[in-house]
């Protein structure tokens, strides 16, 4: 009987196998190669424009028929990066979502699907970290068009999000384990307290004359650092260092005016296949950096004072984390780390014949799901000043080592007392050299 089981199981097996690999290899899937060449010249109006044209003609020749996301995702962070904030936040909250949508039911499935079925015949859902920092991009958007009680709302959605999720993974990941009879060894580690999103917490509590609430997301962006050192490997931002019950951010001379600065540099990681070191590709998606160029950032007025920025938020090593846990969690829930059979294998294996005809072998695609917003930064800096109230006018320069490599005036920027004052800029390039997707 166990024999004939075998039998039935091995020829079940390659017909699956045969009906896979007829569908995988009769579809293409295109990226928007030539975007993130604009993007990491930091050329953010032929980015748009790329973007824009891919609205206007057959969007899945550039970012695949069912991949909505990605596109909101980009066309939205480029609308905000333009300034036209109004527009991202509409792009935005759309992709949130849809994003929230599919999460909740991939969750409540188990990931059904992983493993089992081309992933571009579906919807893309999304992807944790994106699910996440689209919050503070939509913080910012309500922020910029005035209205600090959405950008409240945006910015505490990311902190929900992490807890609510790591609860999710928690808690599943043990059933799975329970009904497999396994003894739990650990556990699932999860991000669960994001630096950004209790500093623009600050800020904007600050600006409503909540003291209170400021002081909580002051003391959680200092045990956001302290919970989590593998990921914040810097100190914390000097403003930002609480000393007793308060800090710089919180302590503002009495008529004077807070400047502050919020800068992203570089882009997030991305999707690509990985190989085994041997030149053979194995069944699995990974990430590859793409550092930013900028690692030092510095604000010189006219009156010649002056402006370190310092690092905040590593989103692209925070990325990288929340992208591995998820990972770890659908190979948990289907057994893939416990059962290594010539089947399960060969069913995998099926499932990532080669479907995609690109510019350079590293970014072969398979049956594995590579898609993604291509324009989410890759860290973020932040400064601060006081300031009489009045008008300033001053530069943003951007080094990499001793060399300027970018820049942005200000003109005539009014710093009033009482409220925010907060500049937001970028310098979104990237070393190409070092990500292995270079022509």
């Amino acid at each position: 009987m166990k024999n004939f089981i075998k039998k039935m199981t091995a020829s079940a097996l390659a017909v699956m196998i045969f009906f896979l690999s007829s569908c995988y290899t009769s579809q293409i899937i295109s990226f928007p190669t030539d975007l993130n060449t604009y993007i990491g010249e930091n050329d953010i109006e032929a980015s748009r424009e790329y973007v824009l044209f891919a609205k206007g003609i057959d969007r899945a020749s550039m970012y695949n028929a069912k991949n909505d996301i990605s596109y909101l995702m980009d066309l939205g962070l480029i609308e905000h990066y333009y300034g036209n904030y109004a527009e991202s936040s509409e792009l935005l909250l759309e992709a949130e979502r849809l994003i929230w949508e599919a999460y909740t039911k991939s969750v409540s499935e188990g990931f059904k699907a992983f493993g089992l079925m081309n992933p571009y015949q579906a919807e893309y859902p999304g992807e944790d970290f994106e699910n996440v920092y689209v919050n503070i991009f939509s913080a910012l958007n309500f922020y910029h068009t005035g209205d600090l009680e959405k950008a409240l709302i945006e910015v505490r959605k990311v902190n929900e999000k992490l807890q609510y999720m790591n609860t999710e993974y928690e808690n599943d990941y043990r059933k799975q384990m329970a009904r497999q009879n396994n003894t739990l060894s650990g556990k699932i580690e999860y991000y669960t307290n994001s630096a950004l999103a209790r500093y623009l917490g600050v800020l904007f509590w600050r600006a409503a004359d909540n003291m209170d609430s400021a002081r909580i997301d002051a003391i959680g962006l200092n045990e956001a650092f302290a919970a989590a050192p593998h990921l914040y490997r810097h100190p914390v931002p000097p403003e930002m260092v609480m000393r007793g019950e308060t800090c710089d951010e919180l302590s503002i001379p009495a008529g004077m005016a807070r400047l502050n600065f919020l800068s992203f540099t570089g882009l997030s990681p991305l999707k690509t296949h990985l190989s085994s070191g041997s030149g053979i590709e194995d069944n699995r998606v990974g990430l590859v950096l793409r550092q930013a160029q900028a690692d030092r950032i510095e604000v010189v007025f006219d009156s010649r004072q002056r402006v370190t920025l310092s690092l905040l938020e590593p989103l692209d090593v925070i990325t990288q984390q929340m992208f591995e846990t998820r990972e770890k969690y659908r190979q948990a829930v289907w057994f893939i780390r416990e059962y290594t059979s010539v089947y399960s294998t060969a069913l995998l294996s099926a499932a990532t014949l080669g479907i995609y005809r690109g510019k350079s072998d590293t970014r072969k695609n398979t049956g594995l799901d590579l898609r993604q917003s291509q324009l989410m930064p890759g860290k973020a800096y932040v400064g601060a000043v006081n300031l009489t109230p009045g008008t300033y006018s001053f530069t943003i320069n951007y080094y990499s080592g001793n060399n300027l490599i970018d820049s942005r005036r200000i003109e005539n920027q009014t710093v009033t007392a009482g409220g925010i004052n907060l500049i937001q800029d970028y310098c979104l390039k990237f070393d190409e050299s070092q990500t292995g997707w270079h022509d």
